[in-house]
């Protein structure tokens, strides 16, 4: 008793069943629907698809819908494209924040040691800490640099994508 259609479900029935036939594997979506419009217009005029007469604005149609499907599948190449770029170009942007954080945390502990070499430089009267502690601060100057680079590289890419 589950298995059996109302009267209702007929057409519903036999278009799947005219899917069926029409299946092709890695068929798409627009190509289905495509083929059935075709179907069901052969179907209204009540003809078989053999005595259909073939004219001339039916050739230039067929011509009109290659180049739009050619025209469609160079929309795809070049979406799938600008796709790829911009998800390489995320990928990028987010590779150089990563270095930014890591340089951000080198040059606060840089600075940190430098601070406490002049400190006990200070304590001690030692020359040598001075000296460590101005190298360490060249050092956390250059990174610095370095940063700033970085961050302007980060908004170079993303007014790139944006």
């Amino acid at each position: 008793m589950l298995l059996l259609l109302s009267h209702g479900q007929a057409t519903i029935e036999k278009g799947f069943s005219i899917n069926k036939k029409l299946e092709v594997e890695n068929m798409k979506e627009l190509s289905y629907v495509s083929q059935r419009l075709v179907c069901d217009n052969i179907n209204s005029t009540g003809d078989s698809i053999y005595n259909i007469k073939i004219t001339n604005i039916m050739c230039i149609y067929v011509s009109n819908a290659r180049q739009k499907y050619v025209k469609y599948l160079e929309d795809q190449k070049l979406l799938s494209s600008q796709n790829k770029k911009r998800r390489l170009t995320s990928d990028e942007i987010q590779e150089l924040k990563n270095k930014k954080r890591c340089l951000e945390k080198e040059i606060k502990a840089l600075i940190r040691s430098a601070d406490e070499f002049a400190e006990k430089a200070e304590e001690n009267n030692d020359v040598t800490s001075i000296c460590k502690s101005n190298s360490v601060g060249r050092s956390a100057k250059a990174k610095e640099e370095n940063l700033l680079e970085i961050t302007n590289a980060i908004e170079d890419l993303e007014k790139k994508i944006g």
